[in-house]
């Protein structure tokens, strides 16, 4: 994988976001982080901004949302191929259900399944990559 450029956080839950940026500030310095908590928004931003000029971006996208659920939230970007190149996804989740992981793998674009919140070993393997 290149070296990041961006990271992106979904999740309808702000306190989440927030610890999650905290963490991510402290080990990526001079990345881009932006959050979502409305999966809507996230997704309006890679199809109209974010496609017309990607660079290397890892996004964190919950399972559980309100708007759109991070299945729903797949599929839609299933539809820009080019993406595959620059964006990698982590699953992140509370839910400890094997099915959920096993699901998420089954997605070309997802790297790996995570669960929330974020640990700063985690983020750290990431650097290695």
């Amino acid at each position: 994988m290149k070296k990041s450029e961006l990271i992106l956080l979904i999740d309808d839950d702000e306190i989440n976001n927030f610890i999650n940026e905290a963490i991510l500030k402290s080990i990526f310095s001079g990345i881009d982080i932006i959050s979502y908590t409305n999966p809507l928004e996230a997704l309006s931003f890679v199809s109209s901004e974010y496609i017309k000029s990607p660079v290397p971006c890892i996004a964190f996208l919950d399972i559980n949302m309100p708007q759109m659920n991070g299945w729903e939230f797949l599929e839609e970007l299933n539809q820009f191929e080019d993406l595959k190149e620059y964006l990698t996804v982590y699953m992140i989740s509370s839910s400890i259900d094997l099915t959920d992981k096993n699901r998420s793998l089954t997605y070309p674009i997802v790297k790996d399944f995570v669960s929330k919140p974020l640990s700063k070993e985690f983020v750290q393997s990431l650097l290695k990559i």
